[in-house]
């Protein structure tokens, strides 16, 4: 048994080995402000419609800069964009512990739409580090890992009935603050993928290349299979209405259904613990018998 999960996980080193351990500290210091963001918000003085809004600034910013943080990857390196993105966010995520009204809070959601521009670096930071059998497992252990924000909700629901909900938000972005700033060292280990040589790229450069990217984005659909442009038609309007619901389901339990806070931190345990425990056998079967059948 043992020597079956040394072969079948030996791909666990290096760069993905740093990667997952980040990905552990960032995504349960992440859920734990995100039990009660909407309430907490709303607490600052942000109506319904403003929390919203507030929370499709940085999708737009996101959507915007994800060409802009491939080219730059693909240009300058992913390294220096992950380290950097990681210690931006240990800075940002302190405006939203000392937020004193919601227009902080917009302010920070800009800056955390800013950040995204490293996703793309470290999306491709993982597949170059991964051997290419193993990146359904690999993926999959990727989001696995995330499994320690299963205690994000019941760590942030003890703060609240001790501190309230302002205080217990405050800290919860102190925490995420400390992981942030904690990754940033660790992410410094990191060893660079990009093959080609560097070239000299600049902010210049990655914006002018937009209109090109653009049509290639358009063009690209007429050379990849039917079946991506069915998913494309199927997740858009699904991740629209989910995405469309998310902000309101705290607001929702609190003032409709009259849950208590810290029974809907319990409830979100419960919905981590399920979606977690899923993750791992889904990846191996994807490996096993290929995305399309599943």
């Amino acid at each position: 048994m043992l020597r079956y999960l040394r072969r079948e996980f030996n791909f666990v080193s290096g760069n993905v080995l740093i990667l997952l351990i980040v990905w552990a500290v960032t995504d349960f210091a992440y859920l734990l402000p995100d039990t009660y963001y909407s309430r907490f918000v709303e607490s600052l003085g942000a109506s319904p419609f403003l929390i919203g809004a507030i929370l499709s600034v940085p999708l737009f910013i996101m959507a915007f800069l994800q060409l802009a943080g491939g080219y730059w990857a693909d240009k300058q390196g992913r390294r220096f964009l992950i380290i950097s993105a990681s210690f931006g966010r240990a800075i940002v995520f302190l405006i939203f512990a000392v937020a004193p009204t919601w227009h902080f809070i917009l302010l920070g959601e800009i800056l955390v739409g800013i950040s995204t521009i490293s996703q793309p670096a470290l999306m491709a930071i993982l597949a170059d580090s991964l051997p290419p059998e193993k990146r359904g497992l690999g993926f999959s252990i990727s989001m696995v890992v995330g499994a320690t924000s299963i205690l994000s909700p019941i760590v942030v629901g003890m703060l609240y009935l001790k501190y309230g909900l302002i205080d217990s938000m405050r800290i919860a972005y102190l925490i995420v603050s400390v992981c942030w700033f904690a990754s940033g060292l660790m992410l410094f280990k990191l060893t660079e993928t990009l093959k080609t040589e560097k070239s000299n790229a600049s902010w210049t450069e990655v914006f002018k290349q937009y209109p090109k990217a653009l049509k290639e984005c358009i063009s690209v659909w007429k050379l990849v299979p039917k079946s991506m442009l069915y998913l494309l038609l199927i997740f858009t309007p699904v991740t629209f209405f989910i995405r469309m619901c998310m902000p309101y389901y705290v607001l929702y339990a609190d003032h409709v259904l009259k849950i208590e806070m810290f029974q809907w931190a319990i409830l979100q345990t419960f919905y981590s613990l399920v979606f977690y425990s899923l993750l791992l056998p889904t990846g191996k079967l994807v490996d096993v018998f290929g995305s399309s059948k599943l």
